[in-house]
């Protein structure tokens, strides 16, 4: 996950689908950020359940920013 943001950080995202292509990293960088915490389990349950009640939610943040950038491509190509 942290080699594919690195990648999207490094790309130049058209001005059209910006907001959607740092949508799509934030919500990348936070589901990473939720596994390493679920992997403290052993040391520090807190932080770990924590995580894994974000998690869902992460991926739905994301499923959603994925789809608006599909969106608003779908939209731009049949102009």
């Amino acid at each position: 996950t942290n080699n594919i943001i690195t990648g999207m950080l490094k790309l130049t995202a058209p001005k059209s689908i910006a907001n959607e292509h740092l949508d799509i990293i934030n919500a990348l960088q936070r589901l990473s950020e939720n596994v390493s915490d679920i992997q403290l389990y052993e040391k520090d349950v807190i932080v770990s359940l924590s995580a894994i009640g974000q998690y869902q939610n992460n991926t739905l943040v994301l499923e959603t920013a994925i789809n608006n950038m599909i969106a608003k491509i779908k939209l731009k190509l049949s102009n």
